[in-house]
């Protein structure tokens, strides 16, 4: 019995403990406005940007009282030349409206400490400027100190904003600016490999047009929304790349399907034309033919799941792939006895780096032969006929009429 009665002696001690460090207050209404317009959570101010802040709290019965006796009421902010203005309110009348300057007011708690029956509130305004800072700032602290300045828990109430120093934003749109430059640089490069940069370019203009606006905006003192452009420019600029390495990986994919199917033709002749399928030096050209194949399935599969890189990558490697594959199948060619493809069996092959190389002809295909020397003094002694035939034509014509004249 005597054990159950010190358990509940216990919790009821711990139950005053427990209310003797909860907060004595509640804060609600807090409105941050600068220049009369309310600062959301993405807006950035610039320095020496008035900012107002405004909170309204309800004071709760602890221990009996409104408010420790013995605690602290504390005020803050990190803005520049804040001033606050407080105003306490007992059973609905409202006191004269206190001042006080500087960064943290601590206002004594026997001043907010009346009977718990009392209904006590207060208004808290504050006025100040942005420091000339970048990053998160407090605007508006309040939190009730026990007699040690520690934080009562469940007490604090914090507001933020977010400065920027024009400095910085300037910073921001030259990097946006050198971004952009490198990207022109990259689609120009792409034009010259045969790269459709349609897309891109879209993306271009549109970064560019942000930044012209971005740094119009700093120009008016608009620093937050300079801000706003600048960080659009930057994510144009990327998702533009994105749309380049898609492209380029795409193009280096088709430059490798047609070197590959160059190179397949000539395969199919030594099979087809030439009945030599099961010859085992035709082998190792079948090999390195699907070794490319496979490489050129794994780079469409990258571009499926936006890996361009490797996307690029295993294209390079086809192409290179096939491409040595073809040489391989002209010197097999000219092993077996036919000579050089350049005669016209198989056409020119010709083929550059980021360009898919020309299919050769096939023997079907092959241009018909210059005529010799004896078809051309045919062709001359012909000529020379004609015009021997029209003169002694006019020779004769002549003589007729003559002739004809004289009766």
């Amino acid at each position: 019995m005597k054990t159950v009665i010190r358990c509940l002696c216990a919790l009821i001690l711990l139950a005053f403990c427990i209310q003797a460090v909860s907060a004595s207050f509640s804060v609600g209404n807090v409105v941050l406005e600068s220049r009369g317009k309310s600062i959301g959570t993405n807006d950035r101010l610039s320095p020496g940007s008035p900012v107002t802040a405004s909170a309204s709290m309800d004071f709760t019965s602890s221990s009996g009282e409104t408010f420790p006796n013995e605690d602290t009421l504390l005020l803050a902010t990190d803005l520049e030349n804040p001033v606050w203005g407080y105003t306490r309110i007992l059973d609905g009348n409202s006191d004269p409206t206190a001042t006080a300057k500087g960064k943290n007011v601590n206002i004594n708690g026997w001043m907010l400490s009346f009977p718990a029956r009392q209904d006590l509130s207060m208004r808290v305004t504050l006025n100040g400027t942005v420091p000339a800072s970048s990053g998160e700032i407090i605007a508006i602290r309040i939190a009730e100190l026990d007699r040690k300045n520690n934080v009562v828990s469940g007490s604090e109430v914090i507001r933020k904003i977010s400065s920027v120093n024009p400095e910085e934003i300037s910073g921001v749109i030259s990097s946006a600016r050198d971004a952009l430059s490198s990207f022109r640089a990259a689609i120009d490069e792409n034009i010259a490999s045969g790269v459709d940069t349609t897309d891109a370019e879209g993306k271009y203009s549109e970064a560019s047009t942000e930044i012209q606006n971005a740094e119009s905006s700093v120009t008016a003192s608009k620093f937050t929304d300079a801000q706003g452009y600048a960080s659009n420019a930057k994510t144009l600029i990327t998702q533009g790349t994105a749309m380049l390495d898609k492209s380029s990986a795409e193009k280096l994919v088709v430059d490798a399907q047609n070197s590959l199917d160059t190179t397949d033709e000539m395969i199919t002749y030594f099979k087809v034309n030439r009945s030599m399928g099961s010859d085992a030096r035709l082998a190792p050209l079948l090999e390195s033919a699907d070794s490319a194949s496979g490489l050129i399935s794994e780079a469409k599969e990258s571009i499926e799941i936006g890996d361009y890189s490797t996307a690029r990558e295993k294209a390079t490697q086809a192409l290179n792939k096939a491409k040595s594959t073809f040489d391989d199948a002209i010197a097999f060619r000219a092993s077996i006895g036919e000579g050089s493809p350049l005669d016209g069996l198989f056409g020119i092959f010709k083929s550059s780096e980021g360009s898919a190389p020309v299919a050769p002809a096939t023997p079907s295909e092959a241009a018909p032969s210059s005529p010799g020397l004896g078809g051309i003094l045919i062709y001359i002694i012909g000529i020379v006929a004609v015009i021997a035939v029209v003169g002694i034509g006019i020779v004769l014509y002549r003589r007729r009429s003559g002739w004809d004249e004289l009766g």
